[in-house]
């Protein structure tokens, strides 16, 4: 049966004189969700209060602490000046820096264009000298080859040379003897003709003095009412080496010592005497005081006196 306009109203009447009926209609009507509504309002409305509360502490906190930010911000603000002027100062001096540096590259650059030219002449100059080097280390090798096959040869012959080497030995030995005698012999000649020159008197015969330390030739010469000996060290050689070493030993106030005990008592004219001479041989004996004598007589003149020992 329809539910006619008429007997709505008459409920909406009914439901006014009666608002007992109301609750049991609206529970009839509404959902569970809808009912509890209401109090889910309330409760929402009490969360908000309690966020407005919370929103108005936290003001209150940021209001407390607002000058303290603030001071803090103007310290910030202003290391941030300052550290924008120290970057600026850095920048600008890193700026004059490489500008320098642009500049010396620039230069650099126009040295090497300059000189690219005569580096590249060298260059070339260089690679045909390789290409040289390179073509006589092939004749070298060549020639090693050559002089592998001859030096087998070479040991074959000193292998029937050994023999005859050992035969030689003797004879050198004599030889060696003899020679010496002759340098002592030919230094002996010698101070007899260049003595006198100098204005010295031989006043006994040359002689040998031998011990740890050997001369070959001593005399005793005078001149102007002095005497001096005459002492001479002969070799087959002169060398710079042999010159220092008899100076060396002339110097020696022990070996002159042993001298006077041998009775060759000073003061000491020295000389070396040599049947062959090498260049260096004379600017030793210049340089140490040496008088120096060949067989052509005197090559450099001695030095000052030796005292003795």
């Amino acid at each position: 049966m329809a539910f006619t306009i008429k007997e709505f109203r008459d409920l909406i009447r009914l439901l006014e004189a009666h608002p007992e009926w109301r609750t049991e209609l609206r529970r009839l009507v509404l959902t569970e969700e809808l009912l509890a509504l209401p109090e889910i309002m309330r409760g929402l409305v009490a969360k908000v209060d309690a966020l407005v509360e919370a929103q108005r502490r936290h003001y209150e906190e940021f209001a407390a602490h607002r000058q303290e930010f603030l001071v803090y911000r103007a310290e910030t603000d202003r290391r941030f000046a300052e550290l924008r002027e120290e970057v600026a100062a850095a920048r600008a001096e890193a700026d004059r820096r490489f500008a320098e540096l642009a500049e010396a590259q620039r230069r650099h650059y126009e040295e090497f264009a300059a000189h690219r030219q005569e580096f590249m002449a060298y260059r070339a100059e260089t690679d045909r000298r390789f290409a040289e080097l390179a073509e006589a280390q092939r004749r070298t090798e060549e020639a090693v080859g050559i002089l592998a096959a001859a030096q087998r040869r070479t040991d074959e012959r000193v292998e029937r040379l050994e023999a005859a080497v050992e035969g030689l030995r003797s004879e050198i030995g004599r030889l060696t003897r003899v020679v010496g005698a002759t340098a002592e012999e030919g230094a002996e000649s010698v101070l007899r003709v260049v003595l006198p020159r100098k204005g010295y008197r031989l006043l006994a015969e040359p002689r040998f003095v031998g011990w740890d330390g050997e001369v070959d030739v001593v005399v005793p010469a005078e001149k102007d009412g002095q005497v001096v000996w005459v002492v001479v060290e002969a070799k087959v050689r002169q060398s710079w080496r042999a010159i220092e070493d008899w100076a060396n030993r002339m110097r020696s106030e022990s070996f002159r010592r042993s001298l006077a005990i041998a009775g060759v008592e000073g003061p000491y004219l020295v000389y070396a005497f040599g049947i062959r001479v090498d260049k260096g041989a004379e600017e030793a004996a210049r340089k140490f005081g040496i008088g120096l004598l060949t067989a052509g007589g005197e090559r450099v003149p001695p030095g000052e006196l030796l005292p003795p020992g």
